[in-house]
């Protein structure tokens, strides 16, 4: 390989590495990281709350927290509209707060045949339940297959006791394109 084939290589490489992971790694969902408050997050069956406690540690983020106590999921929601995937990615960083037991914390996601989760449900919805620790614990990615016809997806982030009250924050939520360097 000739000098200059070389150079053009390696340039290329740059090139291409600077791009790809940005390109693969679009966030769908708006404030993510709960930076200046938890909008446009939605409260569902709860008002959550804007926590200055940071997963990592940034003293200009927070997260989002949600209380509860009782049998009804309680949390806050999305809609994110999708772009031409197949099937998206999520995950996000969780803790809960002060109890040392706990049921579960929820993650859903609603598919929708039209933008701003307009339109018609599409079945089927996606369901993930973890049981969160006292400290900030990455949820490891998983991929969600999109159905055909999704134009939106509501994500719906939450929890549910079994009678004690509850604390879980949500911090550094990924929903977009499977990302392929992390």
């Amino acid at each position: 390989m000739s000098c200059r084939s070389a150079v053009v290589f390696l340039l290329a490489m740059v090139a291409l590495s600077l791009t790809a992971p940005s390109a693969l790694a679009q966030n769908l969902l708006d404030n993510p990281t709960m930076t200046g408050g938890i909008t446009p997050w939605s409260p569902f069956g709860t008002t959550p709350t804007q926590s200055a406690d940071d997963a990592n540690g940034s003293l200009v983020s927070g997260s989002l927290q949600v209380v509860m106590a009782g049998d009804i999921p309680v949390g806050a929601i999305q809609c994110a509209n999708l772009g031409s995937e197949a099937a998206v990615e999520l995950s996000m960083t969780i803790r809960r707060v002060g109890v040392t037991s706990f049921s579960d914390a929820y993650i859903y996601v609603n598919w929708y045949d039209a933008a701003d989760c307009g339109g018609s449900f599409l079945p089927p919805s996606e369901t993930t339940t973890f049981d969160p620790s006292e400290s900030w614990t990455r949820v490891t990615p998983f991929n969600v297959p999109v159905p055909s016809g999704a134009v939106s997806a509501q994500v719906f982030l939450g929890a549910i006791s079994s009678g004690n009250v509850i604390t879980v924050q949500y911090d550094d939520v990924y929903f977009g394109a499977p990302v392929i360097f992390e």
